[in-house]
């Protein structure tokens, strides 16, 4: 299974980049966030043998519903256009993620948690491709990377004993946040529309994890 986990891990990053490089914050991380507990579920109750009731099939509607929203870029004349690409690129980050989710909800059942987190970073580690000129920003990104080593190793311990579809959810809260960083931080353009979209999302996402 750390295999498994590993060649989702490489494809997360790497479809995550590719969404990060063609689009906005406030796209793809609502979306990529929000198709990952759906999806997360949905594997679940297929392969796990879990119970996904009305409550939850409801939020996979909602979480469909909120990416559609989220992904129409607001414009400048106040128009709006459907930025496919970045969609695209997010729901497959998304998909990627809900498979190493699942995957370490079985893994780490037959193994330590840290054992098989090195095991599946050390194998998804090892398909990535080297960028140009490495040496920038090395601190910045060892913190992101222990941050997220120490993140998710916390949820590996909470899978052991939670559903999938319980603890997927939680890492989905910064939906909205997103959003609000994307267009006060970043200067994206983010109207009315995509902040009902990522709040459809979150919503979705809470009738999921209690679904």
């Amino acid at each position: 299974m750390a295999a498994v986990s590993g060649i989702c891990y490489w494809g997360y990053y790497t479809c995550l980049g590719r969404a990060y490089s063609s689009g906005a914050l406030s796209v793809a991380y609502p979306i990529s966030r929000g198709v990952a507990p759906s999806a997360a579920a949905l594997a679940g109750t297929l392969v796990l043998g879990e119970r996904l009731g009305a409550l939850g099939w409801a939020g996979v509607v909602l979480v469909s519903c909120g990416i559609f929203l989220v992904g129409r870029a607001d414009t400048a004349a106040g128009a709006s256009r459907l930025d496919r690409r970045t969609v695209l690129w997010a729901v497959a980050t998304g998909l990627f993620s809900a498979g190493y989710m699942v995957s370490d909800k079985v893994g780490v059942q037959r193994a330590d948690p840290c054992l098989y987190l090195s095991l599946s970073f050390l194998l998804g580690g090892a398909r990535g491709q080297p960028r140009e000129n490495p040496e920038a920003k090395v601190g910045l990104a060892l913190s992101a990377a222990a941050s997220c080593t120490v993140a998710y190793l916390a949820v590996l311990w909470v899978m052991r004993s939670e559903p999938v579809a319980a603890v997927a959810p939680v890492r989905s809260l910064a939906v909205v946040l997103s959003v609000f960083v994307g267009s006060r931080l970043l200067g994206e353009e983010a109207g009315p529309v995509r902040y009902f979209g990522a709040g459809t999302i979150l919503t979705g996402i809470v009738l999921v994890s209690i679904g």
